[in-house]
C-alpha cells in the first residue's frame, strides 16, 4: 500500500488512486478494514448518517413543534415534501446553471492517467511481455540487462517481423571495462539477495552484460528494420526502467519485491521518458558495428572474436570467454531467484 502513496493527485493533497492486484481504488485513503476516509479524517459513512439524521428531525420539528408555537402555521406532511422537492428543485437548476458557466468560461481539462498498478513479483514477467507485444520501441535502462536479452527483446523482434514495422531499442547498461563498478554492482546484488551471494561477482556481472551486448550486435545485423543503440552508464541505481509505448514499468534488483507500472499519459511516464533521454545523453555511447559476416558465438574463440569487434573487455582470459559465452546461450529469470 505504501507504494501507492508515491502518486499523489497534485490537485488533492490528501487523496489518491492506484490499483493492487487489478483493482483501481481511488480518492481518499483506506485503512485496513477498506474504509474511506474524507477530508481531516471524516468517515463517509457516520457523515451521510449524521445528515439523514438531522434532515428527518427537522421534518419533525416542522411537522409537530412548529404549529404549536405561536403564531406559527400548521402544515401537512404533503405540503412540506412539495415544499422540499420545489426547494430541491431549485437548488438543482441553480447548481446546472452555475456549471455550464463555469465549462464555458474555463472549458473541460480531462486530467490524464493518475493511476498505478502494483504489479507482484509472479506477474512481472507477464506484465513485460504484455508491454513487448504492443510496442514499436523500447528503452532499457539497468544493470546487465538478462531478462531483456533473453525474453523481452525475442518478442519485440517477433512482433517487428510479423507487422513489418521498424523497432528503435535504446539499452543502457553498466559498464564492463569499469572494473571499480563492477566490483560494486556485484556487491550491491549480493547484499540485495544473500541466497544468491556466491552467484554475483565481478566477472559474472561482466559475463551477463557482454552477453547482452553480443546478443544485440548480432540481432542489428540479422535484422534491418531494427534500429538498436547500447549506452554504458558509469552508476548504479537499485531500479530498472523498462519503458515501451504503452507503459513504464520500474523493477528493482531484489528478489521478491513487487514492480510499478505507469500507463502512457501519466505524468510519471512522461518524466521518465525524459529522464531516459537525458540519462543515455550522459552515458557512453558503444557503437554497434555491422560485421562483414554473420557470427553467432558458438566457442570461446568467436566471443574473443566478437569482443574485440566491440572493443570491449580487450584482454579477457578464457574464463570470462566461457563465463560469457555460457549467458549467451541460457536464458536466466532474474525475477525467480536471482
Amino acid at each position: 500500500m505504501d507504494h501507492l502513496r508515491l502518486l499523489l493527485n497534485p490537485l488533492d493533497p490528501g487523496g489518491w488512486s492506484g490499483q493492487v492486484d487489478g483493482r483501481t481504488i481511488g480518492g481518499w485513503p483506506m485503512d485496513d478494514t477498506g474504509r474511506s476516509d474524507g477530508p481531516a479524517g471524516v468517515n463517509t459513512k457516520l457523515y451521510l448518517s449524521s445528515l439523514g439524521l438531522a434532515a428527518a428531525l427537522l421534518i419533525v420539528i416542522r411537522l409537530f413543534a412548529l404549529p404549536h408555537l405561536g403564531g406559527a402555521t400548521k402544515v401537512s406532511l404533503s405540503d412540506t415534501i412539495i415544499s422540499v422537492v420545489d426547494s430541491l428543485t431549485g437548488a438543482a437548476v441553480a447548481s446546472l446553471c452555475v456549471s455550464l458557466l463555469v465549462v464555458f468560461l474555463y472549458g473541460l481539462k480531462r486530467q490524464g492517467p493518475m493511476e498505478v498498478q502494483v504489479t507482484d513479483p509472479g506477474s512481472i514477467s507477464a506484465e513485460l511481455d504484455k508491454a513487448a507485444g504492443a510496442t514499436n520501441s523500447w528503452d532499457y535502462r539497468g544493470h546487465t540487462a538478462r531478462y531483456f536479452r533473453s525474453t523481452v527483446l525475442p518478442t519485440l523482434l517477433q512482433r517487428a517481423e510479423r507487422q513489418g514495422h521498424y523497432l528503435s531499442v535504446n539499452v543502457q547498461v553498466l559498464d564492463p571495462d569499469n572494473a571499480e563498478l563492477m566490483d560494486f554492482f556485484a556487491e550491491y546484488r549480493r547484499n540485495a539477495n544473500p541466497d544468491r551471494r556466491d552467484y554475483w561477482t565481478r566477472r559474472r556481472a561482466q559475463a551477463e552484460i557482454a552477453a547482452t551486448i553480443i546478443r544485440l550486435q548480432l540481432l542489428s545485423y540479422q535484422f534491418s528494420r531494427l534500429n538498436c543503440r547500447v549506452y554504458l552508464a558509469s552508476t548504479v541505481s537499485p531500479f530498472t526502467i523498462d519503458l515501451s509505448d504503452t507503459c513504464v514499468i520500474v523493477t528493482r534488483e531484489k528478489a521478491g519485491t513487487a514492480a510499478l507500472k505507469y500507463p502512457v499519459g501519466s505524468s510519471f511516464y512522461d518524466s521518465t521518458k525524459e529522464d531516459m533521454r537525458l540519462s543515455n545523453r550522459q552515458s557512453a555511447e558503444l557503437p554497434l558495428p555491422r560485421s562483414a559476416t554473420e557470427l553467432d558465438p558458438g566457442s570461446v574463440a568467436d566471443v574473443r572474436e566478437v569482443l574485440s569487434q566491440l572493443d570491449i573487455l580487450q584482454g579477457a582470459d578464457d574464463e570470462l570467454l566461457s563465463m560469457t559465452l555460457d549467458a549467451y546461450r541460457r536464458p536466466v529469470n532474474p525475477y525467480a531467484n536471482a
